[in-house]
């Protein structure tokens, strides 16, 4: 007897992931402020560095042709943070609107679908230094960053999450060591910032589109 031949849903949509800082490189570019992870990479005895990582800020015209040549009809982004607003808050980058507006247009024309995360690891540096997820300010802040993206892409991107792995920010920070701040078997800290940090965030912030 010959096997069933099994087939994907109709609306099963075959895709990417790039992340943010990960991929893009560029980090001195364009009006982009600093972010956790640039100081982090600039410590004594780091062995890595984000530039120019895949240099997804240059290539993703190409990378987003081959998406369309091998078939993936949807891509999930990481919007980096301080592209957007070099400070976290108040003064917008165009630069950075510029860009996420052209990489968007760009993945639709291509028919590939953009996934857009807003958080992916990146916290704009004045605020972890300020205590990161730990100080409830840093909600307000986030929320205000949302509606930006929400305002300036909300018209073409219909698939919004909040953070890239919530646990894997409080996990790896405060429990790992290996992200920064780089505390160990700090649980009580790591279950305050997904409880009363993180969850919040993603229960309170959520696109009228």
């Amino acid at each position: 007897m010959s096997a069933k031949r099994k087939t994907l849903p109709k609306d099963f949509i075959f895709g990417g992931s790039t992340a943010g800082y990960q991929v893009e490189g560029a980090t001195r570019e364009d009006g982009r402020g600093p972010c956790s992870w640039d100081e982090d990479m600039a410590r004594p005895g780091s062995r890595f560095t984000a530039d120019p990582a895949s240099d997804f800020y240059h290539k993703y015209p190409e990378d987003l042709a081959l998406c369309e040549q091998f078939g993936v009809k949807g891509i999930r982004i990481s919007f980096s943070w301080t592209r957007i607003l070099p400070e976290g808050e108040g003064r917008v980058n165009q630069k950075g609107i510029d860009y996420y507006n052209k990489l968007i247009d760009a993945c639709i024309a291509h028919g590939v679908e953009p996934f857009v995360t807003l958080h992916h690891f990146d916290t704009p540096l004045a605020y972890f230094h300020a205590g990161g997820w730990e100080n409830r300010a840093l909600i307000d802040h986030f929320v205000d960053y949302a509606r930006v993206c929400f305002e300036a892409f909300g018209d073409r991107v219909r698939k919004w999450a909040t953070f890239n792995e919530p646990w894997s920010i409080a996990q790896n920070g405060y429990i790992a060591g290996n992200f920064p701040p780089h505390h160990t078997f700090e649980l009580g800290r790591a279950i305050l910032i997904c409880c009363k940090g993180l969850l919040h965030v993603s229960t309170t912030c959520s696109s009228p589109f």
